[in-house]
């Protein structure tokens, strides 16, 4: 997945080069962090599970209209890509232990209006 936010990168970057003087298109890839607190209640193995879906990969681009010198009206994509996953003890209905394995891969995406200010 990492490997696809980076070409994606790559490949819109001779875009933000040979835009028009009015219109840019700004592609960046960082790390991203959520900032949400974890429940008190969890055991070890969920909290571990939890804090690996806390951070991840961020890619976003933006293309923008340039009204003057300084502000600039436009739209944004973006995404968020974070996994995690881990083994957990639950138990059947009359109580025997069974192991579960659970994985996830989260991904938000937001599309929106833009404001630059250069």
């Amino acid at each position: 997945m990492k490997n696809k936010f980076l070409l994606l990168a790559l490949a819109a970057l001779p875009l933000s080069i040979f835009a028009q003087k009015k219109i840019s298109i700004i592609p960046s890839i960082g790390y991203g962090f959520r900032t949400a607190s974890l429940p008190s209640n969890l055991n070890t193995q969920e909290e571990t599970y939890l804090k690996g879906l806390k951070s991840g990969i961020n890619f976003d681009i933006g293309a923008y209209y340039q009204l003057n010198n300084v502000i600039g009206l436009g739209l944004k994509y973006n995404i968020y890509s974070a996994s995690s996953s881990g083994n957990f003890i639950g138990y059947t209905p009359d109580g025997n232990p069974v192991s579960i394995s659970l994985s996830t891969d989260d991904t938000i995406t937001f599309v929106g209006p833009a404001f630059l200010v250069l």
